[in-house]
């Protein structure tokens, strides 16, 4: 069994220290390459972490050794760590972030979200039911949920969100006037 490596965690504006535990959630992604449409991603997503960590209890993290793409992360209420274990070819490897997040932070959900993909506030209330399913013994304790992308095109997005209501009327017009990618985007292993 290989030992997880040391956490190098950049040091953030806000403290976590004083937060409820368990979070809710906990959602992670990863991104090193930096450029001009990986920092327009990025604000995107950085706007979604501030907004949704201060509209529910989620903590975020991003796996970067990019000091450019940690610089973006300073103030935001993301955690970001640099020291991460990855294959041959430089791709983060899964079950290692998952191994630092969960030493990280203690949460009832974990997951792992590409850094393009911005999450829907939805996804909180479901999490919610899920955990009273499970207090309730309805639901084990341990198990899996998927979702769907709503393939969206770079343009439509504004550039960041000014409030949740601003970034749920978002969502509402996109679900009225897209579709979700095909069934077969979200693969879950069994």
């Amino acid at each position: 069994m290989k030992s997880v490596p040391a956490v190098n965690v950049t040091p953030l504006a806000f403290s976590f220290t004083t937060h409820s535990i368990p979070y809710d959630a906990v959602v992670f992604t990863t991104e090193d390459v930096y450029s001009n449409y990986t920092l327009r991603k990025l604000k995107r997503f950085r706007s979604m972490v501030d907004l949704l960590s201060s509209s529910f209890n989620v903590h975020f993290i991003l796996f970067s050794s990019n000091r450019d793409i940690k610089q973006q992360f300073n103030t935001s209420h993301c955690m970001v760590v640099s020291d991460y274990a990855r294959n041959p070819y430089g791709i983060p490897i899964i079950n290692s972030m998952f191994s630092i997040v969960h030493r990280l932070v203690n949460a009832k959900y974990y997951g792992y979200v590409n850094s393009d993909i911005l999450l829907q506030p939805s996804l909180f209330r479901v999490l919610s039911f899920l955990d009273s399913r499970v207090r309730s013994g309805i639901l084990y304790a341990e198990h899996e949920l998927a979702g769907r992308v709503i393939e969206v095109e770079y343009e439509a997005f504004p550039p960041s969100f000014a409030n949740l209501t601003e970034y749920e009327d978002f969502f509402h017009a996109i679900k009225l006037s897209h579709t979700l990618r095909g069934v077969y985007s979200a693969v879950v292993s069994s």
